[in-house]
């Protein structure tokens, strides 16, 4: 089997004093396979090195050790920062391909920006209570990065305001898009026909987040986890669009929920819709996150514009 480990290294020392440090893959008892030593790419500390790789070909199953140095026995100490380690399988002498963040299992999560109405379907996965409550629970939750300024590796420049930072909630509402998504047809119930919503729970895990800086350095806080509990999602047969029309921002003014206010945008968002007889998934197009946010700016001093 041949092998690939790969990763980056970031240096934290001066340019003057950088030793090389060593990466290497070694036996059961500790014989070395294949070994890689070099100092940084540069000595600030500002800046990560490009990928380096180690390709080793396994000939027997076995035990094997990956370790690193941060300095050679005939240098001085040293010290680095290692990130974005993976070991990865190729069929043949390739060369590696780039990094993927994958959990415990080796599995990855990707994202599609131009999503289909049925893949964003398919992204939902249907379950009741022991109480017979169904609802439907998006599997990949949202991640929202405002250090990066992405959602799941889709790029928020351009809807997020870039080039400031303690990104922060007012309200936010839903919108579910898509012809006939709630049709009261095949209902009995009379109160159908006067509720134009479906109602939804939106958590956010504010567990060690990071609030973005005027530095753009996130610094770590706990905000817990806090939600939207059946909040009402607009079934209006509306696509909202920036600027919002006068006509949507009536529509979602009365649906507009404030139980998230001053906590950070950064965080990972689990949202589960909830189903009734008045529900057809099978028409749901896409569904909208509206929020009303707000943010501090730097205040320049003259000549910094």
């Amino acid at each position: 089997m041949l092998a690939a480990l790969r990763g980056g290294v970031c240096a934290a020392w001066l340019a003057a004093a950088a030793p090389a440090y060593r990466a290497g893959v070694y036996d059961s008892g500790w014989s070395p396979i294949a070994t890689w030593t070099d100092p940084p790419a540069d000595g600030t500390g500002n800046s990560w090195s490009p990928r380096r790789t180690i390709g080793i070909t396994v000939a027997v199953t076995g035990t094997y050790h990956v370790a690193f140095g941060a300095s050679l026995r005939s240098a001085g100490p040293g010290s680095v920062v290692i990130a974005n380690v993976q070991l990865e399988r190729l069929a043949t002498a390739a060369k590696a391909s780039p990094y993927s963040d994958t959990d415990s299992s080796g599995r990855v999560s990707s994202f599609l920006c131009g999503a289909t109405p049925s893949q964003l379907r398919t992204s939902f996965r249907r379950s009741c209570d022991a109480n017979g409550i169904c609802f439907y629970d998006l599997a990949v939750p949202i991640s929202i990065d405002t250090q990066k300024l992405q959602a799941n590796g889709v790029p928020l420049v351009g809807k997020l305001a870039a080039g400031n930072f303690n990104f922060r909630h007012v309200d936010v509402s839903l919108n579910l898009v898509g012809t006939a998504v709630r049709d009261c047809s095949g209902t009995s119930s009379p109160d159908c026909y006067g509720s134009g919503y479906l109602e939804y729970t939106l958590a956010h895990d504010g567990n060690n987040v990071g609030i973005l800086g005027f530095d753009n350095q996130a610094r770590p806080f706990d905000f817990g986890i806090g939600s939207i509990e059946h909040g009402k999602a607009l079934t209006a047969e509306r696509y909202i669009t920036t600027p919002v029309s006068s006509a949507d921002q009536q529509l979602l003014a009365p649906l507009m929920k404030t139980e998230l206010r001053g906590r950070p945008l950064d965080g990972i968002y689990r949202l589960r819709i909830y189903d009734t007889p008045a529900l057809h998934w099978d028409r749901l197009e896409d569904v909208q996150i509206v929020l009303k946010y707000h943010y501090w700016s730097r205040i320049a001093t003259p000549g910094q514009f």
